[in-house]
């Protein structure tokens, strides 16, 4: 995984904002890998 994240370009995700209008500057993933593929979850889109 790390080889494949160190691929991909800088910039290549926009920047996230808040409801003011001011940039968030973190985003937490979660990712799970297994023989189907991969799978990528935004962890502010988790809800328990």
């Amino acid at each position: 995984m790390k080889e494949f994240v160190e691929r991909i370009p800088s910039k290549a995700f926009a920047p996230y904002f808040t409801t003011d209008l001011r940039q968030m500057t973190g985003r937490y993933y979660r990712v799970t890998v297994d023989k189907c593929g991969w799978l990528i979850e935004d962890y502010l889109n988790l809800t328990p």
